[in-house]
């Protein structure tokens, strides 16, 4: 099966290849039907869709629901990523006459030229969903593939950054990993609610924010400085950043945080190292900055 999404229709176009060389059927569908259509072939028997199980006209619930959905992600088998620009480049990775380990061969040159780049990846939601996720499922337009964490799996099925530093961060918290980390990623996405890119954060570090009110009705600037403020009296990380531009001072990644005037501490304007850093930290009874 492959799909692509139909330009200027909310209908998604579905192709089945059957396994002999007669024709192909296509069929335009619904994202709910092409959930349906996933969920049947993977022989997924439960699975779990933010827009059908929360009800979105309850403000209050739909709060709620976002408060635990770390724990969703965190305790469920696998995490399906629908990213229809991955896809195989070359036939030949598949061929098993080639003396080579063909599912790495394949699966890095989507991983390296495509899943970076996507859609799906600059979210903001996407980077708490994947830092809570054990492992991923991740179907393209032609092909599929584990993303397993080191953590949680006996037999990773790739090796890379991601799996690495971000597949499963929540449990890597226990091995040392930090703010910063996610710092390094969250300062380069896009939401379509500012809100959103303090909310996501504040569901990868549960305990650090528990006293923390989600709540979309609190102006963005108050948000905002909650949330820097909350950091920097638990983990020092977020003072290890550098530079994010070039020799001639253009934007090596390109920022959506730094229009919010904050405090240059923040690293909102740089971009955070991307690897575990150990601090020291002081436990004060008040703020260790003020805006």
């Amino acid at each position: 099966m492959t799909f692509t999404e139909a330009k200027g229709e909310k209908k998604y176009k579905v192709q089945f290849s059957p396994s002999t060389r007669s024709k192909t059927t296509i069929k335009y569908v619904t994202y709910e039907e092409l959930l349906q259509q996933i969920c049947k072939d993977f022989e997924i028997e439960y699975s779990w869709y933010d827009k059908i199980c929360i009800d979105q006209s309850d403000d209050q619930m739909r709060l709620q629901e976002i408060k635990q959905m770390h724990k969703i992600y965190g305790n469920a088998c696998y995490t399906v990523a629908i990213v229809p620009e991955v896809h195989i480049h070359d036939p030949k990775d598949f061929d098993t006459l080639i003396p080579v380990n063909i599912a790495t061969k394949a699966t890095a040159k989507a991983w390296g030229d495509i899943l970076l780049k996507s859609l799906w990846w600059k979210r903001s939601w996407i980077l708490e969903e994947t830092m809570s996720s054990k492992r991923i499922l991740v179907i393209g337009t032609d092909t599929h593939f584990w993303q397993h964490s080191f953590h949680t799996c006996d037999i990773p099925t790739t090796y890379d950054e991601f799996s690495l530093r971000l597949l499963d961060f929540a449990n890597q918290q226990q091995g040392g990993g930090s703010v910063n980390q996610a710092l390094n990623q969250a300062h380069f996405r896009t939401s379509s609610k500012e809100h959103d890119k303090i909310f996501s954060l504040v569901n990868i570090f549960p305990d650090m924010f528990k006293n923390m009110e989600i709540n979309y009705k609190i102006d963005i600037k108050t948000t905002l400085h909650h949330f820097y403020r909350t950091i920097a009296t638990h983990d020092l990380s977020i003072l290890c950043f550098g530079s994010n531009l070039t020799n001639d001072g253009e934007e090596i990644r390109v920022n959506t945080m730094k229009n919010h005037s904050l405090p240059s501490w923040t690293g909102v304007s740089g971009e955070h190292l991307d690897k575990p850093v150990a601090t020291t930290t002081t436990w004060l009874s008040t703020p260790a900055f003020y805006l």
